[in-house]
This record gives C-alpha cells, structure tokens and sequence, in this order.
C-alpha cells in the first residue's frame, strides 16, 4: 500500500513537471512581436472595420542622439493604399509629449492591393527629436491616402538591442 502512494505522488509531480513544459494557449489573438498594431489580425479582420490599411509590428529603433527609424510592415486589406505621411512625438517619463518629429527620408510607401510591405525594405523613415531615448514610447501617426489615420503608441528599442542590431534599413 505504501508502495502505490509513492506512485501516485510520483505521478502527480510528473504531471505537474510535464504541464508546465505544454505550449501556452491564449483566447485572444496576438502577434508575438517586439512592435504593436492598430487592429485585428490581418486574415480575421472584424466584420465591419473599415480601415483600408493594417499595420504591423510597428516600433522605432534608435541610431543615437535622438535619431532613429521606423520598423514595421503596412498591409492592404484590400484596394492599393499609399502611406502619405508621419508625424508624432516621444513620450517623456513623465508621460508628457516630448519635441514633434522632424521625419525625413521615404514618407510615401505605396502598398499594393492586398499585399504586404516592410518597411525597412523601402527608403527609411528616420525620426529625429531631442526627448527620443530608447526604452521609453512615442506616439506615430501614419497618415494614408484613402483618408486612414493610424494613430500609435509604440516602443522605442535601442539598435544595439540583439533583435535590432541586424536591421539595415535602405536608404
């Protein structure tokens, strides 16, 4: 008798060591990414969402003295769509807009109808402003041409960051 609640305690603990080890499951859809997107799945969109572009991933990397560039993807949910402009701001530590943009460099990025285009494959996108530290977020407005306005929160990574180091945006 002594012998099989050794066994049952044996494998109750085996149980317990090999659920941890099952793959992580989760009710709401995500992208297991670094950067953030304005909505749904780009294969499950929501009945009803009228945007004309999805965006993906979006993040800034840093370059130094307040510089960086955007990464990220733009798809079309259906028709052609052309990014038009960027704008927006770092948020300071205190949670305050720090100094606007000045964005230079491929403003206009074309997305062909239902297509996918990565940013960092186009001319880059570089942000400049003063308050720009990585680890912090800032605020990116994309602006298309079908009259989308995608407004961001996203985070800033430094390009000394192993996941970054190798992005080599066209210029």
């Amino acid at each position: 008798m002594r012998l099989s609640v050794r066994r049952i305690v044996a494998g109750a603990a085996a149980a317990l060591v090999l659920a941890a080890c099952a793959t992580p499951q989760t009710l709401v859809p995500y992208t297991p990414a670094a950067g953030v997107n304005n909505g749904p799945r780009a294969e499950v969109p929501n009945p009803g969402d009228d945007r004309h572009v999805l965006v993906r991933n979006l993040l800034i990397v840093t370059t130094g003295d307040g510089s960086g560039f955007l990464s990220g993807s733009l798809a079309s949910r259906g028709e052609a769509v052309a990014l038009r402009d960027v704008s927006g701001a770092p948020v300071r530590a205190d949670g305050t807009a720090g100094t606007a943009f000045v964005v230079s460099g491929g403003t206009r990025v074309d997305v062909p109808a239902r297509s996918l285009v990565v940013l960092t494959d186009q001319p880059t996108i570089t942000v400049k402003s003063p308050d720009l530290v990585p680890g912090f977020t800032a605020e990116v407005v994309l602006t298309f041409d079908k009259g989308d306005a995608v407004r961001l929160l996203v985070p800033v990574y430094p390009s000394t960051n192993p996941d970054f180091a190798t992005i080599v945006p066209k210029r």
